[in-house]
């Protein structure tokens, strides 16, 4: 089980014990179960380390629900990324920009963090050339985001900008079946039509 499926039964477990000790207190029950499942859904653990020799900032959000902070963890934020910030600049000798953020991260098994390219960055001139960018749960070291451009007349990315936003999914593991033949698949009305065919008339 993943981190975040434990947490899950976890609070189901406990929310079944509380009647067990004080089978008459159901509404302190049900809300500790919300607000276990609410931390254990909404929010994601993640250890975060800033190198100091670089300034480097923690991500983010810009915006947040009116008075949430009050409940913790920050409040919760209405924006789906965070974002992140630009520590330093190298130009790579293919013409890309190399931008360092000094932050390592470890993630929960079965996250992942991806990265993606905000409006900003794209305005001036540039696009994350592995767009999105995404880094697996056991990477350890600095989180780089590398870009190409694609119009004349770039305006220079330095430090201090914000450069992409970040965001963590949580994945389900593929377990593949495999099956004997193309039938087995089962039936469609779009069978194997690709490559813009759902346009065709």
């Amino acid at each position: 089980m993943s981190q975040l499926s434990n947490r899950i039964a976890d609070a189901f477990i406990n929310y079944a014990n509380a009647f067990k000790e004080t089978p008459d207190n159901r509404l302190m029950a049900e809300k500790e179960l919300k607000e276990a499942l609410r931390q254990a859904i909404d929010f994601v653990p993640v250890k975060i380390w800033l190198d100091p020799k670089v300034a480097a900032k923690i991500p983010e959000y810009a915006h947040y629900v009116a008075n949430s902070k009050e409940d913790g963890f920050d409040g919760h934020a209405t924006d789906a990324c965070c974002d992140i910030v630009c520590t330093s600049v190298e130009k790579t000798k293919d013409g890309r920009t190399k931008c360092g953020t000094g932050i390592h991260v470890a993630l929960e098994d079965r996250d992942s963090l991806t990265i993606r390219p905000n409006s900003r960055i794209t305005k001036m001139g540039y696009v994350i050339a592995n767009s999105p960018c995404t880094v697996d749960e056991s990477y350890r070291g600095e989180i780089f985001i590398v870009f190409r451009p694609i119009a004349d007349g770039l305006i220079p990315i330095e430090a201090g900008d914000v450069i992409g936003q970040i965001e963590i999914p949580h994945h389900r593991q593929a377990s593949f079946e495999t099956v004997k033949t193309l039938e087995e698949l089962g039936i469609t009305d779009r069978g194997d039509g690709a490559f813009g065919s759902t346009a065709k008339k």
